[in-house]
């Protein structure tokens, strides 16, 4: 299992890294959302993507374990301060 973990997403994607087309290594393109989503295996390349607002895939060997846009750190803290009525 891979050590990449976002808590708190955006958006969720029921694609799979598979269905999407290549641009290059690491980066496909989805057709339903006419966006670029790039494979992340690090924490640090996933938390940079979040900062950018960029749709990423989470993948292990050639399987998808979830595709979608995660919430940057920053939001996703934010956001959590709310839900517990703490802003």
């Amino acid at each position: 299992m891979t050590d990449v973990h976002c808590a708190k997403w955006e958006r969720l994607c029921d694609k799979q890294w598979e269905q999407l087309e290549s641009i290059s290594d690491g980066l496909k393109f989805c057709h339903a959302c006419q966006l670029a989503v790039h494979r992340v295996d690090t924490q640090e390349a996933l938390d940079r993507m979040a900062k950018q607002g960029k749709c990423v895939a989470l993948v292990e060997g050639k399987t998808s374990l979830i595709l979608g846009r995660p919430a940057a750190v920053e939001h996703a803290y934010r956001q959590g301060q709310k839900d517990q009525g703490t802003e």
